[in-house]
C-alpha cells in the first residue's frame, strides 16, 4: 500500500483534466492531491509572468500548507 500522497501539477502545457482518469484510478489506492498552478485553468493569466524557481517556490509553500512533506 502507497502512503505517500501522488500530486498531480497542472501546468499551462498540461491541465489537470489530462490525468482526471489517471487521478481517479490512483485515488482508490492511497492520497491523491491535484494542485493548478497559479495562472493556469479558472484563475486565468497572471499579470506578470513567473520563472521556474517561482513555479517552485509556490508549489512548496502549497504542499506545506496542506501538511504534505512526503509526495511523490
Amino acid at each position: 500500500p502507497r502512503t505517500a500522497p501522488v500530486v498531480f501539477v497542472g501546468s499551462p502545457q498540461t491541465r489537470l483534466e489530462a490525468y482526471r482518469p489517471t487521478i481517479a484510478a490512483l485515488a482508490f489506492h492511497g492520497p491523491t492531491v491535484a494542485v493548478e498552478l497559479p495562472g493556469v485553468g479558472p484563475t486565468g493569466p497572471l499579470p506578470a509572468p513567473l520563472s521556474l524557481a517561482d513555479y517552485a517556490h509556490w508549489l512548496g509553500s502549497c504542499l506545506e500548507s496542506l501538511g504534505l512533506d512526503d509526495v511523490t
